[in-house]
């Protein structure tokens, strides 16, 4: 990629701060494109960071650093020996920093050649700007000067590219019973939003859901069918990684005065927005978030704990598979029968703790590592009734019945699980 030579003293940086070129004309600005026809005569006002990315937090008062480049190819080890292009705006400059100078993804780094009357441009993020031992580069090609033909690709640097819908309904869920008609949904928010703006969102879902007529099985939908839902609970998530660790930005909760009061669920505490609907927001989101996010690994490493965890227990399963069916066709006395399985306990306890120390599943694999655990549960719960406690707790045919069950809901949990290895390959 051509660009300026650090050796040529020229064209001489200016630092400005802006969302788009057109930004720049509307205010007036005296850039190389409104008035490319005369050179800039006062200097900038004094106090800039040396980096932007470094201190882009805070307002810059020097455009330029002591010690910054010379060159396009801006060096901030290398001391200026001219002075700055003159007749910038100062009061232009405050106006920018004050409305763009804090994001920066809004900033941009401009050279002007006095003698040429070029501008050269180029946006300031983390993928061009380089460090040095000393401070920091940024490569500004010979290619990006600021021109009407450059309007359009400036512009496309600073617009900003947002979801169609503000919103999406990840999962609906009807959880009525016989006294109340219920329903919960988890929402996946596409956009930023201020609590207002997210207020009038959970009011605007929850009247949609109340005329659902969305029924979990043929029996719900004939008691509640045509009638308006009575609660609705709301979960708000603001990434997908939240969603898979249960990290919810608010949830609300709308209840129906028409309700009998002895239907009426625990109510949230919260703050009250209107008559009906209450929302609670999770101070704690911030903070939750960078835990569960140190706690994320691999998608590989994860896999690879996983099937080393699962084909061991498939081994010690398919042992008490046959042990309990050699005790049901009367081939293995009850005594060997206890025995066995005892000793298998201790293998399928140590197997089931390694579960938590893996480490949390990458969002594609939230939805394995649900069927994951849940294999692993109902393997425990084969071998539970066989430790020490178990033995003491339960007697022998409800030992074999909760046994009975466990096999079957861990054969079922199986095929989903192998279900969703599929899916994710």
């Amino acid at each position: 990629m051509n660009s300026v030579s650090r050796d040529n003293q020229q064209p001489f940086p200016v630092l400005v701060v802006s969302a788009s070129l057109s930004f720049l004309g509307a205010i007036g600005c005296r850039s190389p494109v409104a008035r490319a026809d005369r050179p800039w005569r006062e200097p900038i006002a004094r106090g800039a960071s040396r980096s932007p990315v470094a201190r882009a937090d805070r307002p810059w008062r020097e455009p330029i650093a002591r010690g910054a480049s010379r060159s396009p190819v801006a060096r901030a080890d290398r001391p200026w020996r001219e002075s700055i292009a003159r007749g910038a705006s100062r009061s232009l400059v405050a106006e920018l920093i004050a409305v763009y100078g804090r994001s920066s993804k809004d900033l941009k780094w401009i050279l002007y050649d006095d003698e040429e009357e070029i501008a050269y441009w180029q946006a300031v993020n983390s993928s061009n700007v380089q460090k040095t031992n000393k401070a920091w580069k940024l490569i500004i090609p010979f290619e990006q000067q600021i021109n009407i033909l450059s309007l359009k690709k400036i512009q496309e640097f600073s617009r900003k590219l947002t979801a169609t819908n503000g919103y999406t309904i990840l999962s609906f869920r009807d959880l009525s019973h016989g006294g109340a008609k219920r329903y919960s949904a988890n929402i996946l928010l596409s956009k930023e939003y201020a609590k207002p703006d997210m207020i009038e969102i959970v009011r605007k879902i929850t009247a949609e859901l109340k005329s659902s007529e969305y029924y979990r099985n043929n029996e719900v939908k004939l008691h509640w069918k045509g009638k308006e839902a009575q609660v609705i609970w709301l979960f708000l998530y603001l990434s997908l990684d939240d969603v898979s660790s249960a990290n919810w930005i608010c949830r609300t909760e709308w209840i129906s005065k028409k309700l009998s009061p002895k239907f009426l669920p625990t109510k949230l505490d919260g703050e009250q927005i209107d008559d009906e609907i209450v929302i609670d927001w999770n101070k704690s989101y911030g903070e939750l978030a960078t835990i569960f996010d140190s706690f994320k690994v691999t998608k590989e490493a994860y896999l690879d704990s996983m099937n080393c965890i699962l084909s061991n227990t498939k081994l010690i399963v398919d042992k008490t598979i046959e042990f309990t069916d050699m005790f049901n066709r009367k081939q293995l006395i009850e005594a060997n029968y206890l025995d066995r399985m005892s000793q298998l306990y201790p293998e399928i306890e140590k197997l089931y703790l390694q579960v938590d120390r893996i480490g949390s599943a990458p969002t594609e694999c939230s939805d394995l590592s649900q069927r994951f655990q849940g294999v692993m549960a109902f393997a425990h719960n084969i071998v539970l009734p066989f430790s020490e406690k178990g033995l003491e707790t339960w007697e022998r045919s409800n030992r074999n019945y909760l046994v009975g069950q466990a096999i079957k809901n861990y054969q079922k949990e199986l095929l989903r699980l192998e279900f969703e290895l599929e899916k994710i390959h």
